[in-house]
C-alpha cells in the first residue's frame, strides 16, 4: 500500500462524509421545523422516524470515521516503516555496498582490500547493513499486513451497519463483556439478537470478544472457538477472493474451477510476500499435480487399460459414475479442508502474530502441535534461524497430510469395490509438479510384467514387457509420508535455496496446471478425453488461453495410447502425436486431431477399411481412393478420403497424406462441437460420406445470433 495514496483516500472520504453528516443535519432540522407546523400523532411519528433515520445515518457516518482513522493511521505507519527502510539502503549505497532489489542482500563490489583487517571490518559493515535492512523490510512487511487488516475491518463494520440500517436491524450489544459475570455473558451469547449480530458483525464481534477470553470469561466456551475459526476462515476466504456460497466441492470439478485456482494462488500469494511461509509456496507448487487430478479422475482407469489391468488396478474396469463422483468430491472436499485450517491459521499469525496463536490455542481452536509449528516459525524469523524456520513449515505440512487429510484417504481406500484399486490409481499416475521430485513409483518402486503390442496397431501379435510400479499406496500415511519425507521435500527445498522456487510459484498457475497435465500424459503415454456431453472443456487439453493445443508427442517417438469416450461407447487408438483446436464460438474444444503411419499402400488400406467399421467412414470412398491409385500409381498428393459417424458415436474425418516411395500419413480429425451432430449432418455423413456444410453452418450463425442478442441484453 502507498501511504500518499492512503492520505489521499482518507481526504477525500472525509469530504464526503462531511457532506453526508451535513445532509442529516439539514434533514433533522427540516424535520423539527416541520413537526412545528404538524399535529396529532402522525406528526409526532414523522419527527420521531427522521430521528431515528438521522440517529442511524450517525451511525454510518462514525463508521466511515473510523474509516478514515485507518487511512490515516496506516499512511503514518507505513510512511515510519518505508522512510526508516529507505534510509537503512541509502547508508550502505553510501558506504560503498550495492543493494539487491529482489531480495535485499548487500553486496560489496569494491576491490577486495589486501589487508585482512580491512577485509574484516568491510564484511561486519557490509553484515550490519544487511541486517538492519532485511530489520527494516520485516517491519514493513508486518505494518503492511496490519495495516490492510485493520482498513480491511474498518470497511467491513461500516458495510454490516449500513446493512442493518437497511434490514432495519436495531440491536446493539454492550460496549463491554468486562465485568459481567459469566452466567451473564452466558446468557448473553445464547440471546438469538446477539448471536445474528455476532454473525454480521464479526470485526466488531472479536473486538468485544477478545477481551473476555483473555480475562478468563469465556473458558472453555465452544461458542468462541467456533467463532475465532470461523473468523479467521473468513478471513481466508476474503483474501482469496473466494465466495464460500459458492464453494461446494460435491458440485464437482467444473463448477469448483475458479476457486480450485484461487486457492492455489493464494497460496503463492503468501509466499511471495512471506517468503518464510514455506508450506503455502510448496503447496502453490505441487498445486498443479493435484489440481490437474480433478480434471482428468480418470488417469487410474487409463494406466489400467495400458497395462492391461493388473491386480492392484483390475477392480476400476467396474467403476461406475457415482464411484468417480465420490472420489471426485472428496478430494475436492480435502482441498477445501486444507485451506480452511491451514490458511486460517496462515492469516491469524500475519495479522496477530503469536498472541493470536496462542488466543486459537487456548480456545481450542487449534492444537498444541500448531502452535508449536508457528512458535518454531516466529522463534525462526526473530532470530533469523532458517532451520528453525523449516521445521515449522515442516509440522505445518505433517499436520495437513496427517491431521486434516488422512481420514479422507481412508474413506477413498475403503470406498466398497472400487477404493483399493482407485487409491492404488493415484500413487501410479500421480507425479509432483516440482522440479527434481519422482513420482512414487520411481522412490518406491516394484516391477510387473504385462503383454504389450508389437508393430504399428499391433499387427504383429503382443510379447511380454516390464513396466514399474509403485510398491505402497498414497493412501497410507506412512507411505504418503515417507516419500515427502525422502523425496518430495527436499526437492522442494532444493528449489527454495537456488531461488527457483519464487520464479515458479510467481509464473502463471493455469499455464502450469496444464504443463503439468501434458507432462502426465508424456510420461504415462494416455490421452484420454471424454466427449459424451459433446463438448470437452479447454482446460482438460491446455487451451485456456490459446486456440490451437500444444502438440503432443513426436512424430518419430513412440506410440501413445488415445482413449476417446463417445456417446455410445469407447474408441481406443495408438498415435504418436495428437492436438486439438478450439471451436471459438462455443468456448469448448472444437477438433482433436491425431495422426497414424503407413509403411505400404496396402497397410494404408488395411487402416481405411478398419475405420468403416471404427469411425463409419464410407467403403465406397474408400474403394474409390484404392482404384484411383491403381490407375494411377505413380501419383502422390493428399486427399479427404471420407467423413464417418462411427459404433462410438463420434463424428470424424480422415484424410491421407499419400507417398508411393515412403510412409504415407493418415490425419483423424474428430469433430467435438455439437454442431455437427445435427442429423441433417449426420444423415449426410452415413449417405455419401461427406459433411453437410450447409446444415452445419445454419446451426452455427443462429448460434452466433443468440449469443449477440444475449450479450447485448
Amino acid at each position: 500500500m502507498n501511504p500518499p495514496a492512503l492520505s489521499t483516500a482518507a481526504s477525500n472520504l472525509q469530504a464526503d462524509n462531511d457532506k453526508f453528516e451535513q445532509k442529516i443535519d439539514d434533514m433533522l432540522r427540516e424535520a423539527e421545523a416541520a413537526h412545528r407546523s404538524w399535529t396529532g400523532i402522525g406528526g409526532d411519528a414523522a419527527l420521531a422516524r427522521a430521528r431515528a433515520e438521522a440517529r442511524f445515518g450517525r451511525e454510518i457516518a462514525g463508521q466511515v470515521d473510523n474509516v478514515i482513522a485507518a487511512f490515516n493511521s496506516g499512511a503514518a505507519r507505513l510512511g515510519s516503516a518505508r522512510g526508516a527502510l529507505l534510509r537503512s539502503v541509502d547508508g550502505a549505497i553510501a558506504d560503498g555496498f550495492a543493494v539487491h532489489d529482489r531480495d535485499w542482500t548487500v553486496k560489496d563490489t569494491r576491490p577486495e582490500p589486501d589487508d585482512e583487517g580491512d577485509r574484516s571490518s568491510r564484511e561486519t559493515a557490509r553484515a550490519n547493513h544487511e541486517a538492519s535492512i532485511k530489520a527494516n523490510l520485516k517491519t514493513l512487511v508486518r505494518e503492511d499486513e496490519q495495516v490492510g487488516f485493520a482498513i480491511d475491518s474498518a470497511i467491513d463494520e461500516t458495510t454490516a451497519t449500513a446493512n442493518d440500517v437497511a434490514a432495519g436491524r436495531t440491536y446493539r450489544p454492550p460496549r463491554s463483556l468486562l465485568g459481567m459475570t459469566p452466567e451473564q455473558i452466558q446468557d448473553l451469547i445464547n440471546d438469538p439478537r446477539f448471536r445474528e449480530w455476532v454473525h454480521n458483525h464479526q470485526d466488531a464481534a472479536k473486538s468485544l470478544l477478545d477481551p473476555a477470553f483473555d480475562a478468563g470469561l469465556l473458558q472453555n466456551s465452544e461458542f468462541y472457538k467456533k467463532f475465532l475459526r470461523h473468523y479467521w476462515e473468513r478471513e481466508a476466504l476474503e483474501q482469496a477472493g473466494i465466495d464460500p456460497r459458492g464453494w461446494d466441492h460435491t458440485a464437482g470439478t467444473d463448477a469448483n474451477k475458479d476457486n480450485i485456482r484461487k486457492v492455489y494462488e493464494y497460496y503463492g500469494q503468501l509466499f511471495m510476500d512471506h517468503p518464510y511461509m514455506q508450506w503455502a509456496g510448496m503447496a502453490n507448487m505441487i498445486g498443479p499435480s493435484f489440481a490437474g487430478g480433478f480434471y482428468d479422475l480418470r488417469t487410474m482407469i487409463k494406466v489400467g487399460e495400458a497395462l492391461g489391468w493388473p491386480p492392484e488396478l483390475a477392480a476400476l474396469k467396474d467403476a461406475s459414475p457415482t464411484d468417480l463422483e465420490f472420489f471426485e468430491s472428496t478430494l475436492l472436499g480435502m482441498q477445501k479442508k486444507i485451506f480452511m485450517d491451514q490458511a486460517s491459521q496462515h492469516e491469524a499469525f500475519l495479522s496477530g502474530g503469536m498472541e493470536e496463536i496462542e488466543r486459537m490455542r487456548l480456545a481450542g481452536a487449534i492444537n498444541d502441535q500448531s502452535h508449536l509449528a508457528w512458535s518454531r516459525i516466529d522463534e525462526g524469523l526473530a532470530t533469523d534461524n532458517q532451520a528453525k524456520i523449516r521445521e515449522g513449515n515442516r509440522a505445518l505440512l505433517w499436520r495437513e497430510q496427517h491431521d486434516i487429510i488422512d481420514s479422507d484417504y481412508q474413506a477413498l481406500k475403503s470406498h466398497p469395490i472400487t477404493g483399493l484399486a482407485f487409491t492404488y490409481g493415484m500413487t501410479v499416475a500421480g507425479s509432483p509438479s516440482i522440479p527434481g521430485a519422482d513420482a512414487f513409483s520411481e522412490v518406491f518402486p516394484y516391477e510387473v510384467t504385462v503383454p504389450a503390442p508389437v508393430g504399428p496397431f499391433g499387427l504383429y501379435g503382443h510379447v511380454d514387457t516390464t513396466i514399474t510400479l509403485p510398491d505402497g499406496n498414497i493412501a497410507d500415511f506412512d507411505s504418503r509420508w515417507n516419500l515427502i519425507e525422502k523425496d518430495t521435500l527436499p526437492a522442494y527445498l532444493e528449489t527454495v535455496d537456488n531461488g527457483s522456487a519464487r520464479d515458479i510459484v510467481s509464473s502463471d498457475f493455469a499455464e502450469r496446471m496444464n504443463n503439468s497435465r501434458i507432462a502426465e500424459i508424456h510420461r504415462t503415454g494416455i490421452i484420454k478425453l471424454d466427449i459424451r456431453s459433446g463438448e470437452i472443456p479447454l482446460a482438460s487439453v491446455g487451451l485456456e488461453r490459446s486456440l490451437l493445443g500444444p502438440t503432443i508427442g513426436d512424430p518419430s517417438g513412440s506410440d501413445m495410447l488415445l482413449v476417446l469416450d463417445g456417446p455410445t461407447g469407447r474408441e481406443k487408438v495408438f498415435s504418436s502425436t495428437a492436438t486439438a483446436s478450439v471451436d471459438e464460438l462455443m468456448r469448448c474444444v472444437g477438433v482433436v486431431t491425431f495422426w497414424r503411419v503407413a509403411e505400404t499402400r496396402a497397410e494404408a488400406f488395411l487402416v481405411l477399411r478398419e475405420g468403416v467399421d471404427q469411425w463409419g467412414f464410407s467403403a465406397d470412398r474408400i474403394e474409390g481412393w484404392r482404384k484411383s491409385i491403381d490407375s494411377e500409381p505413380d501419383s502422390d498428393g493428399t486427399t479427404v478420403i471420407s467423413a464417418g459417424f462411427g459404433r462410438a458415436g463420434l463424428v470424424s474425418e480422415v484424410t491421407l497424406n499419400y507417398q508411393r516411395r515412403g510412409r504415407s500419413v493418415l490425419k483423424y480429425q474428430i469433430h467435438t462441437s455439437p454442431d455437427v451432430r445435427n442429423p441433417t449432418n449426420i444423415a449426410s455423413i452415413k449417405s455419401t460420406g461427406y459433411f453437410d456444410s450447409a446444415s452445419v453452418l445454419a446451426i452455427r450463425n443462429e448460434r452466433a445470433r443468440l449469443r449477440r442478442e444475449v450479450g447485448a441484453s
